[in-house]
């Protein structure tokens, strides 16, 4: 009989795919929306968690409207951490946002709190995440032209 390991994940299926969902914030703070939509497609291999996000650019002065981030992380039985550091805006790539959730509902629902330390002040609120689809790949090292 095989042995039941709680650190294992159900579904077999992992994070890998892609998500959509929406962040926001434990307190008003500037002119940011209080809810903001986000993408991610993830890549899991042996616990190991990559991948990219896209959102509305809601709160940098800057051409973009859309903002990319690098994800890297790690996966424990049903627990997911990730930092999402922003690409291609001068300055923004300092920072680390970090992601802790817990992955549900046969691995297609994460929630969570993400937290951001700047100069002066510490940004923080939670996330939600709904699977989109299995079937698209992402490959290591792929460049994404917007």
């Amino acid at each position: 009989m095989a042995e039941n390991n709680s650190d294992n994940h159900v579904s077999g299926k992992g994070v890998s795919g892609l998500w959509s969902g929406k962040y926001w914030y434990s307190k008003s703070c500037m002119q940011i929306p209080s809810t903001v939509a986000f993408s991610a497609h993830f890549l899991e291999e042996q616990e190991v968690v990559s991948g990219i996000t896209l959102e509305p650019n809601t709160f940098v002065l800057s051409e973009f409207a859309e903002l990319a981030g690098d994800i890297d992380g790690k996966r424990k039985g049903d627990q997911i951490a990730f930092d999402k550091h922003f690409n291609e805006i001068p300055g923004l790539s300092d920072y680390e946002v970090c992601y802790s959730g817990v992955i549900e509902e046969n691995d297609t629902r994460i929630t969570g709190t993400w937290n951001v330390t700047t100069e002066s002040i510490l940004l923080d609120g939670g996330f939600e995440l709904a699977r989109v689809s299995t079937a698209l790949k992402l490959q290591k090292n792929t460049s994404i032209e917007l």
